[in-house]
């Protein structure tokens, strides 16, 4: 079961921010993006399937990653998804899908756009995370009792 110490700290992130530095390439920056969003993807499949015998997947994405360029006031959103692979190795395919892209330098109504769409990406993955913690601490309380 997840620890109480620290009842605020995400025990199984699925929402990360990169921002990049002036001399960064922006395909390096996706590239983490991508990496990041099929680390939390991971950890909340292997969450999600806690005591199973066999692997569920239930087709949604489960992790959200932003970039943000500084210098041009590019926000992008992307949403990575676990899906069974085809092929007997890997078991487990991970899916980057880009969401959208939002210069938060343009207008005003594109930033509202841009950062409804990053609040309101936070709070759903916030609620899957509670979620998916939930249900793997309730089949650890059964697995303890049987």
């Amino acid at each position: 079961m997840p620890s109480a110490a620290n009842p605020q700290a995400p025990v199984v992130p699925n929402f990360f921010m990169e921002i990049k530095a002036p001399s960064e390439d922006e395909n390096l920056v996706r590239c983490w993006a991508c990496y990041n969003g099929a680390l939390g993807a991971r950890a909340i499949h292997s969450l999600r399937n806690y005591g199973r015998d066999e692997p569920v997947y239930n087709g949604n994405g489960n992790t959200f990653t932003a970039t943000y360029d500084p210098g041009t006031g590019i926000l992008q959103m992307y949403v990575t998804q676990v899906t069974a692979s085809n092929r007997p190795e890997p078991p487990v395919e991970y899916h980057t899908t880009k969401l959208g892209s939002w210069n938060l330098k343009d207008d005003k109504e594109s930033f509202v756009r841009g950062v409804t769409a990053f609040r309101n990406a936070r709070d759903l993955v916030k609620e899957l995370r509670d979620r998916v913690i939930e249900e793997a601490n309730a089949k650890a309380r059964e697995l303890a009792v049987g």
